[in-house]
This record gives C-alpha cells, structure tokens and sequence, in this order.
C-alpha cells in the first residue's frame, strides 16, 4: 500500500511539472532562508557559553555621576579587583582585563611587525575564570612572572611558523621584551573577548610604575568576577558600592557597580546600560521574525496551491471513495504527495544554505563559524523548526481533500468548497501583507541611513585622514612633522588629538567654582589647530592659540550641551568660569563650541570639554581632493623622516563614523534582499493561482466574447478580485509595520519621521507587481478563441 501511494504521488509530480517546480522552488527558497538566518540567530544566542562556568561570570559596570544624570561605562580602578578577593567570600576570582589599543600596539619578531588590536593586559587568574585550552605550556602559571605572555595558535604561526614558541620573545612596540609561556586554542567566534595575545598584569607595574595599577583614579580596566555557586550578583553589587565610597569618598563621581552576566554582553549591552556592544538583540528579533515571516509566505504559498487544485482532484476523490477508499487511506494519500514535496523541498533547501554560508556577511556583518556549521548538533533546531511549519502547512490540504463527498465530487466540484475560496483569498492577502511589511522596512531603513549621511554633524569629516603615531618621541612633540606636512601645497590644515571623534572617547571628573559643582563628561585631549582642522564653529570665546602661553595647562573649551547641563543660561556666560580637572589642572573656560557629533547619531550629543595635551596618538590631515595623490605620497615621505621604524598607516575619518552604523546598513540588506525573495514567492504562487482561475472560467469568458466582451473587459474581470486582495493587504501590513519600524527607530536620538509616502509607493510597487504577474495569465485567457471553450458544450 505505501508503495502505491508513493508511486501515485510521483506520477502526480510530474504530471503537472510547473506547478511541482513552483510548489517545490517556493518552499525550497522560504526553508533556506529560514535555516540560515536561525543558525546565525542561533549563534549570536551561544555567545560566551562556551566558558565552563559561564552562568556565574560577571562584568563590572560602573554608574558615574554627572552635573545632570548618570552615564555608564565599563571602566574602573585596577585596585578595586584586589580589594575585592580578601574581603568579598562570594568573589572566587576576579580579573583585569585591560586593552593596548591607543594607539594599536607593535608587536614584532625579527623582521616580521604587525600591529596588533587584539592585545590584553591580564591577570594571572584568567584561566580560572574563562575557558582557555592551553595548546602549549600551563595556563595556571603562564602568566604570573612580569613580561610574559601567551598567545593563540594563529599568532604562534604568524611569529613563528612551525618552530615551538615556548621561552622565545616578541617585542612590544620596540621598549618591552615579552617572553612567550603558553600558547592557548584560539578563542571561539562566539566569544566576546577576542584577545590574541595575554600579556601578564605584572608588566604594567614595571613598565608604567606601581602608581598607574594601585591609583583609584585610574579608570582603564574591564574586571570580570567568577561569584561562587548560589552567590547573589545583587549582594556582590551593593557591597562594592560600599567599597567605592569607601576609598573615592562620597562625593566621588563613581556612585555605584552594576553586575553584568557574562552571556548579556554581546547582545544586551546597549539596551542595559547604553554602552556599545558588538551585538544587538533587537536585530536578533528582527531577523528572527524575517526568517519566520519568508517562511511563512512559502508554506501559505504551498497550502494555497495544492488547494487550489482542489477542482482537478475531487473527481479522483470522488471515484475513490465510490469504489472503497477510506478517508483515513486518502490523507495518508495526500500526505505522501505533500511529503515528497517537502522532502525534496528540504533537500534543495539544504543545498542553497550550503552555497549561501559563505556569503553570509552581507546579510549579517559575520560569518557563522566553520566548526558550528558542521556541527550536526547545530542544524537540528532550525531543521526542526522548518519541519514543523512545512508539515502543519500540508495537514489542511490533505485534510479538505480527503472530506469530498463522493457525488459532489464526481460531478465535478463545481459548487461546493465556497469557504475554501474564501481562505485562498485570505492566504494571498496574509502573503502580500508579511510581502509589504518587509518591502517598508527595507525603505524606512534605507531612509534613515541616508538622513543619517545627510546630516550635518556640526564638523567636517571629509578629506580628513587620520595618520596613528607610533613614535614615542613624536607623540611628545608631533609639531616638526606638522611643519612638514604643512610644505606640500595639497595638506591644508594639521592637528592632532589624543582620541578621535567617532571613535571612544575619555571621561573626566571636573569641578566649578570650588566644589559647588562636580561631575562627570566626554573629554577629547587635542592640539591648538584640531578645532581648525575639523572645522568646528565656536559660538562664543576663543579658540586655543599659542599666543596664550597659559592655555597648555589652564584653558578649557566646552560644548553647547555642557553650558546646557551646567545650568547657565547662555555659551557668554560660561566664558571666564573658572574650570578644574579633580586630581589634575585648573583654569578657566575660553570659549564654547557650537554642539557637533563626536559619536554615534544613536546617542544625543553630549556634553563635552576639549584641552590641550602633550602626547598625540592620532594627527588629522586635510587634504585637497584635487592633488589627494601628490599630498598622500608627501606624506609618507615626511612620516618615514621623522619615524624610520614604523611603517606608515592611514584611515579616512569619513571611515571612522561609518562603523557605528555597519550593523544598520546589514540590517537594510536583510530587509531588501528579503522583501524581493518574499515577493517572488508570493507572485510566483499567485501566477499559477491567476492561471487555475482563468483555466476554471473558460467557458464563461468565451460566452462573454461571443455576447460582445471585450478583450480589456475580459482582463479587467480576471484582474479584479487580485487587486482588492492586494490593496487589502496593505491595509493590514501598514499598521504593523508602522509600530515595528517605530520601535526600530527609537534606537536612535537623530531619526526621521516615518511618512505617509513610505507606506503608498510600498503599496503601489506591490500592487503593480502583482497585477503584471496577474495580467499575463489575463491576457492569455482574453485572447483565446471563444470557439475552442464552447466546441463541446
């Protein structure tokens, strides 16, 4: 009997080859959409649970104080790690984790120097917190002596090729000797730490003096905390807030600890505590729900089809019931048929996951890492989800099929199953509705990021080049190399700063008035010629200028916002306000700058102070577009003069900016490519829908003709019902998308208003699309001679 029914339900495959390739095709292109996006969603879920006590690490967040509210960051004192082991029982471990990454390190052997973003300060306890296979070496003891370090498995064989790394040395930016002690696994993709080389916490103290690691105003390290078992991360917080005020003072800028969970940091960082992160679990949902909805629209897509061929089936039903079938043997029937469909659907679906793998960062920004990807153990829950859809997909087809009446069905069909009309329709409209949702999010997206690029930022970031300096004694006096640069007659400007704009910025406790106001804000450590470079506008006051010999050490600049937050009433009366750094330089204000944004359009412009600085990571070059190859050759002529050692590199400002909103463009990418796959599946599907419709209506349009129709009539007549299903679809995805689109939106503190045109040219493409699809089967069946439909009547 199995048998039979497989044989019967091939032959039905390719007797009607093009609806089978439509069916199969369309669900085939929803599954492997579906099990791509899931098992990259499904990797984004794993981050960090890899570690073996993963559920009981945490990160410390500080909340800090300003003039008015609070900001969040995760830096903090070295010491408060120490302070924690002997008097917290509930603190097992604690770890420092600080990054060399201004300017990015040297790292060298012989003659092989690589600059290396991925390098970390840590403590000697760090594999008694994370999970770190040691590959070489012993990871309990690697790293408790000074100028030791461990490295991965990649840096081993860029440094060292297949020679064995232990006791030889690398050297750090040309002044320390580090002695590899360990080689560790490289560290999964799904890690939020991602560090290539572990350099001893030990270094620091000799390098920098035991000042920087014991100061409690040095805020430069990430501490994580393995709490012991059944501890409360609650208790652990309010405690080390009491340490806080107990070696900063009450007064200290730095009121209190949050305790973040290790597997929050990648996706929910932002949302917690406004900090950036390399995730976010709102993109997560979306894609998840794109992933479901492309599905969805594949398997409506499916049901709707094998009903619609419900007329050609039910004399079959009908024969068979008369001569003995049961009901149960027809839905094993149609089972059958619908299985094989959806096997073979999963197979292709498999296929064009396989060929898509590699292409994924254009839809994510990442790739999903080789060894999840063939780890079986990974597919089985989008699998799992995708089998679950396709199956309940093909229940009610089978299910309606098999409850013909055996009469009404050898007769034909021709008036029973009204209701079953009435649920295509609303299968078509359900799949131009999740059609039209995504075809507004790609256009609401695609808006934001060009009013985004569009906005004036209150600087000039273009043809501005960003040149990292790595010489010591050039990042004491960098003003020779300006001079220099200076000479070529492209290079229009130079300055130089300690941070960038659209890069992290530092934080600065300051002081007004003798201590009537204390607080906390953005700080950008610049030269006299950085406001000119970036061509900031001052509202009120002066710029920095060398003839004030006093603004080295007692001027300060402030922005709009932080007149604003200060409580004055207008930039003139901030002017002469005396202005001091707690624990560093006092002096007054000189001028206020005109607000411009030094970070992410997500943020609101923040308050800000801008002061002078010996020591220049970065210079800022502005060049002119016209001679920009003559000056950039210039420019590394007068670099390799003033630093033969260091090999000469260069950003575009413009560049810096842009990474904040890469997660954001992929996420435009996502909807667009989307939208279009939804839409072919739903047109292809209402094709044959279109051609089932005119096949059953023969007759009845060759009456017409012969009564006079015409043949735009006979178009119009077939087009019809199609177009009030469309239009119907929009008004129902309009509402949705607007609220989920919204949502989307207040991530950002600079958006565009969605708009009624938005939603209208949405409507129009879907409604011009499907009446294109509609109208060839139209035209087809207008055309056909009225003679052929009436010849055996």
């Amino acid at each position: 009997m199995l048998s039979n029914y497989f044989k019967v339900a091939f032959r039905n495959l390719l007797r009607r080859k093009g609806y089978s390739a439509i069916v199969i095709s369309g669900l085939a292109v929803g599954m492997a959409c579906c099990i791509v996006i899931l098992l990259y969603v499904q990797q984004e879920l794993s981050y960090d649970r890899f570690n073996q006590n993963h559920e009981r690490i945490y990160r410390l967040i500080a909340e800090r104080k300003t003039a008015k509210g609070t900001s969040m960051d995760a830096t903090l004192p070295p010491p408060l790690a120490t302070s924690m082991l002997g008097d917290f029982p509930q603190v097992m471990h604690a770890v420092r984790f600080l990054v060399m990454d201004n300017p990015i390190p040297l790292v060298g052997n012989g003659d092989k120097r690589f600059y290396e973003k991925q390098l970390f300060f840590v403590d000697s306890s760090v594999s008694d917190v994370f999970s770190i296979p040691a590959v070489r070496g012993d990871m309990k003891t690697a790293l408790q002596r000074p100028n030791t370090v461990v490295i991965t498995e990649d840096i081993a064989r860029k440094y060292f090729g297949d020679e064995d790394p232990l006791g030889k040395t690398l050297s750090l930016n040309g002044v320390l000797s580090l002695e590899v002690t360990g080689v560790a696994k490289n560290f999964p993709s799904n890690s939020t730490l991602q560090p290539e080389l572990l350099v001893s916490f030990a270094t620091l103290t000799n390098w920098l003096g035991k000042e920087f690691v014991s100061s409690w105003q040095n805020n430069t390290c990430q501490i994580f905390v393995l709490l012991a078992p059944n501890s409360s991360s609650d208790l652990v917080a309010q405690r080390l807030t009491t340490v806080i005020g107990k070696y900063l003072g009450e007064n200290s800028p730095l009121q209190k600890i949050h305790l973040q969970l290790l597997g929050r940091i990648h996706l929910f960082t932002f949302r917690d505590y406004g900090l950036a992160s390399s995730g976010d679990i709102q993109n997560v949902y979306l894609l998840s729900g794109i992933a479901l909805l492309v599905l969805l629209v594949a398997c409506v897509n499916f049901a709707n089809l094998t009903t619609a061929r419900l007329i050609l089936r039910s004399k079959e039903v009908g024969v068979r019931k008369l001569i003995g079938a049961t009901r149960g043997q027809l839905v094993q029937q149609f089972l059958c048929e619908a299985a094989i469909a959806l096997t073979i659907s999963l197979v292709l679906a498999i296929a064009l996951v396989e060929i898509s793998l590699p292409h994924l960062s254009v839809f994510t920004g990442s790739r999903i890492a080789a060894g999840y990807v063939s780890d079986w153990k990974s597919w089985l829950g989008p699998i799992a989800i995708v089998m679950a859809i396709g199956v309940l997909s093909t229940v009610y087809p089978a299910f309606v099929l098999s409850s013909l009446k055996p009469l009404e069905s050898t007769k034909g069909f021709s008036r029973a199953g009204s209701h079953r009309i009435l649920l295509r329709k609303v299968m078509v409209v359900f799949q131009f509705a999740l059609t039209v949702i995504l075809l507004i999010g790609t256009w609401v997206v695609y808006d934001q990021l060009t009013y985004i690029q569009s906005k004036q930022l209150g600087l000039n970031k273009d043809q501005v080049i960003v040149v990292p300096i790595r010489n010591e004694n050039l990042r004491q006096n960098s003003e020779p190399l300006k001079q220099r640069l200076l000479q070529n007659p492209g290079v229009q400007s130079v300055g130089a700063a300690a941070l960038l704009p659209g890069g992290p910025v530092g934080k600065t406790r300051f002081r007004l008035e003798g201590n009537s106001v204390e607080g906390t804000m953005s700080m950008l450590w610049v030269d006299r010629d950085f406001i000119k470079t970036l061509d900031l506008r001052l509202a009120v006051g002066r710029g920095f200028s060398a003839d004030y010999a006093t603004d080295a050490t007692e001027a300060f600049i402030i922005n709009e916002q932080a007149v604003r937050q200060l409580g004055w009433d207008s930039p003139a009366e901030a002017v002469g306000r005396p202005f001091e750094l707690v624990g560093g330089k006092k002096g007054h204000i000189i001028g206020v700058v005109k607000d411009f944004n030094f970070a992410s359009l997500h943020r609101k412009i923040e308050p800000l102070v801008i002061h002078l600085w010996p020591w220049m990571n970065y210079l800022l070059i502005r060049v002119d577009e016209s001679r920009f190859a003559s000056a950039l050759s210039d420019m590394k002529d007068a670099y390799r003069e003033f630093d033969p050692i260091n090999p000469f590199t260069f950003i575009f400002l413009n560049d810096n900016f842009e990474r904040f909103y890469e997660s954001d463009r992929q996420l435009g990418q996502v909807f667009g490519y989307f939208a279009v796959l939804a839409m072919l599946i739903a047109c292809s599907g209402l094709v044959s829908l279109a051609a089932f419709t005119a096949e059953q209506r023969t007759k009845e349009i060759g009456v017409r003709k012969v009564l006079g129709a015409t043949v735009s009539g006979i178009i119009g007549l077939l087009t019809r019902e199609y177009l009030f299903l469309v239009v119907l679809a929009n008004l129902f995805a309009w509402p949705v998308a607007y609220f989920v689109m919204s949502q989307w939106l207040q991530d950002f503190a600079y958006r565009i208003n969605v708009g009624v045109v938005t939603f209208l040219l949405a409507g129009a493409i879907s409604v011009l699309i499907a009446m294109l699809t509609v109208s060839y089967q139209a035209v087809r069946a207008a055309v056909a001679n009225p003679v052929e439909a009436l010849r055996y009547e």
